[in-house]
């Protein structure tokens, strides 16, 4: 027992100096605290490494952006970026914390865009999940998943949480009093195809909307969603 606590407190002693090490005016400093923090596993680092999120972004020199790779595959173009992938890798403290700062939504929208769709071991899933845990334009973030569908389908597999709040948001925003909110939340449902046939009712509704571009949006999005679904007729575009 007095071993572990031991090894316990050399632990602690570790994570306290390498949160106090994020702060140093060194950025190979920096970035080693970085990864060790997230070695470490410490979520007591996601406050210092938000802040890192949010700091305006400063390029980082080539022997930099080396030596801030994550495992050696994933080259980072800054300190924001090194801090953003260190939470996703904490798992789900560090994507919930993410999902809330609006700062991390461009970074990991970047990341979902530039990683291989082939590459099992990126972050790409988790970057993914934070976009789209967050309860502000959660279904707005969907964009950078646009070319990644097998990505989109995986994520909400693994959380049909994540996906019946993507679709209430959306059919929330399609009874929005802007019409040009209601027919871009109609083609971000089409866009989830074939998961978002709880939908249905509300876009089948949208199909009589008021406006030509709503009622157009809805149509192509109970197409998408799936021919099983025979949508009446709405009010006609023409």
């Amino acid at each position: 027992m007095v071993g572990a606590a031991a090894v316990v407190g050399r632990e602690r002693i570790r994570e306290e100096w390498y949160i106090h090490r994020l702060s140093s005016e060194d950025r190979r400093a920096r970035i080693e605290a970085i990864w060790k923090l997230s070695e470490l596993h410490s979520t007591k680092s996601i406050p210092p490494l938000l802040a890192l999120v949010r700091a305006p972004e400063t390029p980082l020199s080539s022997d930099l952006i080396d030596r801030a790779a994550f495992r050696r595959k994933e080259p980072c173009s800054s300190m924001a970026d090194v801090a953003m992938r260190a939470l996703l890798a904490l798992g789900s403290p560090g994507i919930a914390a993410l999902s809330e700062e609006p700062h991390a939504w461009p970074l990991l929208s970047r990341l979902i865009e530039a990683q291989d769709a082939n590459d099992e071991e990126t972050l790409a899933p988790a970057a993914a999940e934070a976009l789209i845990l967050g309860e502000d334009g959660r279904l707005e973030r969907l964009r950078p998943l646009a070319s990644r569908p097998k990505l989109l389908k995986e994520t909400f597999a693994r959380s049909r949480h994540l996906l019946r709040g993507c679709i209430s948001h959306g059919c929330r925003k399609l009874e929005s009093e802007d019409f040009l909110e209601r027919s871009q939340a109609a083609f971000l449902l089409g866009f989830l195809g074939p998961l978002a046939r709880d939908a249905v009712p509300a876009l089948e509704k949208a199909l009589r909307d008021d406006h030509e571009l709503v009622r157009l949006a809805a149509r192509d999005a109970l197409a998408l969603i799936g021919p099983s679904r025979a949508a009446p007729q709405g009010r006609s575009s023409g």
